[in-house]
């Protein structure tokens, strides 16, 4: 917490760009090291796995980033203005050749920071991707739909932040209800009706004409959020489950980290999609694509059921 504290400072007062770029890296290792101990301990505090749902859902942290969502989209609409450049692709190629490395690490050391057994759970690993692909339509639903209303409808910033209201406002008033729901009918119930909620959300977009009300717009974008509400919590507390209380931080990075991918690579690979073409074809092609996967998902986590009823 003090390294974060600190860089943010840093980053506040920064001179020049390799300064803030160097605070923005602090941020980023103060932000590693805080979020898998945080949720490490509920493995500790809360032994009851009814419990410790119900602690992870009222833990709502996350909606105090919405903050930086007008900031990303302004950066995001100024990075579609620039022309591709050798040295992206450089960048993307050094990441995979990164990852690769590190796997081979991770498999070949005799401490490795994320032991590969983890994965060979089911639950873990079906949780894990779960997890990816929801931010993944979430955000990249953020980032299209912020588009559509500026580019496609002529709606300012502020309004387009106010259509946003109903899908995030929906989104803190009915997790207390998430724990609930999870509890009486389980987790495995929880996630996969947030999933058919989010694929029902997409489809409907999808389906819209280009010129449909705004409001009808922003009424339809609610079950994307809600679907959101309903499947992270119960997933991040699946995960703790299923893995003994000494991986429970690891675990819980590995989750955080599944969801900043899925996330960071929704808006890129929504952003990519929409590059020469008509913007709406463009967003329609993503939202169906992204609603058949969570489909997709839906029948891949169902059978999670019976092995989460035997641990019980």
């Amino acid at each position: 917490m003090i390294l974060f504290t600190v860089a943010s400072m840093a980053c506040g007062f920064s001179p020049s760009l390799p300064a803030l770029i160097a605070g923005r890296v602090l941020q980023g290792i103060g932000a590693a090291m805080i979020t898998p101990t945080s949720l490490a301990l509920f493995r500790e505090a809360f032994h009851d796995p009814a419990r410790r749902g119900r602690a992870i859902v009222y833990w709502d942290w996350r909606l105090i980033f919405f903050v930086n969502l007008p900031v990303g989209v302004a950066a995001l609409l100024v990075l579609s203005r620039v022309a591709p450049s050798p040295h992206i692709l450089l960048t993307f190629a050094t990441c995979v050749a990164s990852a690769a490395v590190f796997v081979a690490a991770q498999a070949r050391g005799s401490h490795p920071m994320i032991p590969l057994d983890l994965f060979r759970s089911r639950a873990v690993s079906t949780a894990l991707i779960v997890a990816g692909v929801t931010m993944a339509a979430f955000y990249g639903v953020v980032f299209l739909q912020s588009l559509y209303f500026q580019q496609e409808r002529g709606a300012s910033a502020l309004e387009t932040g106010l259509l946003f209201l109903p899908m995030t406002g929906l989104v803190a008033l009915l997790n207390p209800l998430v724990a609930r729901f999870a509890e009486r009918f389980g987790r495995i119930v929880a996630i996969v009706s947030g999933q058919l909620l989010m694929a029902a959300g997409l489809a409907s977009l999808c389906l819209l004409p280009g010129n449909a009300p705004t409001l009808l717009v922003a009424f339809l974008m609610v079950p994307v959020g809600v679907g959101g509400s309903f499947t992270v919590p119960p997933i991040i507390a699946l995960i703790l489950d299923h893995v003994p209380a000494e991986l429970a931080g690891t675990a819980s990075g590995a989750v955080n980290t599944a969801r900043q991918l899925g996330g960071s690579l929704g808006v890129a690979i929504f952003g990519a999609a929409l590059a020469g073409q008509n913007f709406m074809a463009g967003l329609r092609i993503n939202l169906s694509i992204t609603a058949l996967l969570l489909l997709v998902l839906v029948a891949v986590s169902l059978p999670l059921r019976h092995a989460q009823q035997s641990r019980h």
